[in-house]
C-alpha cells in the first residue's frame, strides 16, 4: 500500500510538473531564432514544428508572438510551398491562429502582394492555398483598403 502511496504521489508531480513547464516550452523563442537563422534551408518537419508553434497559449507573450508573426511572413515569402503543404496536417484551432496571424502582420518589411501573388501561382489546388490567399487579401485591405491586386504570373 506504501509504495502505492509513493506510486500516486509521483505521479501527481509529474503531472503538475508537466502542467507548469509546457506553456514555457511551447513558447520557445530559441525554437523561433533556430528556424529564423536556418529560413534557407529548413524542411517539412521544421515547418511542421513551426506551425505547432501557433498554440493559444503563446499568444499573450508578445516578443514571442511578434517574432513568429515575423517568422512567419518571411517562411510565407522563401517557402511558401512548405507552408500549403503542411497546412494539410493542422488540427482546426493551429489553423485559426495561423490565418489570425496572417491577416494582421506586424511588420512592413514583407511585401504581402508579392507573397499573395506567389503563393496564387504555385500549382496546386487544394483548400488551404484558397484560405490563406483569402487571409493575405483581408491583411491587403487592411493596409490598403483602395488597392486591387494585380498578379502578373510568368506562364514557363
Amino acid at each position: 500500500m506504501k509504495n502505492n502511496n509513493i506510486f500516486q504521489f509521483f505521479l501527481l508531480l509529474t503531472v503538475v510538473f508537466k502542467i507548469n513547464v509546457l506553456p514555457n516550452e511551447t513558447c520557445d523563442i530559441d525554437k523561433l531564432s533556430s528556424i529564423s537563422e536556418n529560413i534557407q534551408d529548413i524542411d517539412s518537419s521544421e515547418v511542421r514544428e513551426f506551425l505547432s508553434l501557433f498554440s493559444i497559449t503563446c499568444n499573450d507573450n508578445i516578443e514571442f508572438s511578434e517574432f513568429r508573426n515575423e517568422i512567419l511572413f518571411e517562411i510565407l515569402e522563401k517557402r511558401p510551398s512548405f507552408i500549403l503543404s503542411e497546412l494539410l496536417l493542422c488540427d482546426s484551432l493551429t489553423l485559426k491562429n495561423l490565418l489570425h496571424e496572417i491577416e494582421n502582420p506586424i511588420s512592413d518589411e514583407f511585401s504581402i502582394e508579392k507573397i499573395y501573388c506567389s503563393i496564387k501561382g504555385i500549382k496546386l489546388k487544394n483548400k488551404q492555398k484558397n484560405i490563406i490567399l483569402k487571409s493575405l487579401y483581408i491583411a491587403i485591405k487592411k493596409q490598403n483598403d483602395k488597392f486591387d491586386i494585380n498578379c502578373k504570373i510568368d506562364k514557363k
